[in-house]
C-alpha cells in the first residue's frame, strides 16, 4: 500500500512541475542499464552538484512489473504522455489501504485469462511400457 501512496504522490508531483518531467521522459535504452549507470551521486550534500537532473527516474520503470496490482497500474501512468487535461491521482483511496483491504479486493477481482500453473502433459513415447499394479 506504501509503494502505491509513493508512485501517487511522485505522479502528481511530475504534473505540478513540468521542468522535472525530464526525469521519465528521456529516452533510456533499457531500464537496467540505466540503472547500472545512473550518475546521481547520493553523498553529495548540495543539491546542486548531486547531478540530479542528468538522471531518471528509472525505478519507476521497474516498478511496471511490481506483483501489487495497485502498484503495476500506477507505475504504468508515468510511461503515458502527460497533457495539460491530466488529471492527478486521488490520494485518499490510496491512504485508505491496508494489506487486509489490498487482499480482500484482489481476491474478488474477475480474472480476464486464468493462469496456468502447471506445464501440459506430454504423453508417454510410443516404445514405454504402462506400469500396471
Amino acid at each position: 500500500p506504501a509503494a502505491a501512496l509513493a508512485c501517487a504522490l511522485a505522479y502528481n508531483l511530475l504534473l505540478r512541475q513540468p521542468a522535472a518531467r525530464a526525469l521519465i521522459h528521456r529516452p533510456t535504452a533499457d531500464a537496467d542499464a540505466a540503472a547500472a549507470e545512473d550518475p546521481y551521486v547520493a553523498a553529495e550534500a548540495e543539491p546542486r552538484d548531486c547531478r540530479a537532473f542528468d538522471s531518471c527516474l528509472w525505478e519507476v520503470d521497474t516498478l511496471r512489473s511490481h506483483f501489487c496490482p495497485s502498484v503495476s497500474s500506477l507505475a504504468a501512468l508515468f510511461a503515458r504522455p502527460f497533457t495539460q487535461s491530466t488529471p492527478p491521482v486521488e490520494l485518499a483511496p490510496l491512504a485508505a489501504l491496508s494489506a487486509d483491504s489490498l487482499i480482500r479486493v484482489e481476491t474478488q477481482r474477475k480474472l480476464k485469462r486464468a493462469p496456468i500453473a502447471t506445464a501440459p502433459a506430454e504423453p508417454p513415447p510410443r516404445h514405454a511400457k504402462l506400469w500396471v499394479p
